[in-house]
């Protein structure tokens, strides 16, 4: 694209073609082009994250804690901004006897926690402060689905 602007533009600094024939030009160049140019979309990340949540907690579900590990770590990536991602998340590392992450993944869910507002925040900032200090080692207790 910016190549043909540069086109365009040289073809207008040296006065070889006028504006009209310089619009259709670009117009020409823009239908030949069928190619979906895909730009950042907060919306698909968001849902891409949440495709890759519901994996994690079904490979979780069958035992594949490192593969669920995976999918949350690669939902984080997409949407840092989803509590229930990072407490899965500390739960999973306990299963696994990564108490450290563990720990890690209960301060992020309790950060993001802070930054809610509704009638639960303080029962879920309590019921996290809680469980990240009564982790249980090598067990899964289970997803977290909803707040």
């Amino acid at each position: 694209m910016l190549a043909i602007a540069h086109q365009s533009l040289r073809k207008i600094l040296d006065g070889k073609k006028d504006a009209a024939a310089i619009q259709q030009a670009w117009r020409d160049r823009s239908h030949a082009h069928t190619k979906p140019l895909y730009l950042f979309s907060q919306e698909i990340e968001e849902e891409q994250a949440g495709t890759l949540a519901y994996q994690a907690i079904r490979e979780a579900t069958l035992g594949k804690y490192t593969e669920a590990i995976s999918k949350f770590n690669q939902a984080i990536t997409l949407d840092r901004n989803r509590l229930l991602y990072f407490w899965n998340l500390a739960r999973l590392h306990a299963a696994v006897n990564n108490l450290p992450d563990a720990k890690t993944s209960y301060l992020n869910a309790i950060q993001l926690v802070q930054h809610r507002k509704g009638k639960k925040t303080e029962q879920i900032r309590t019921r996290l402060n809680l469980e990240q200090h009564t982790i249980h080692p090598g067990q899964w207790i289970g997803a977290i689905t909803e707040v």
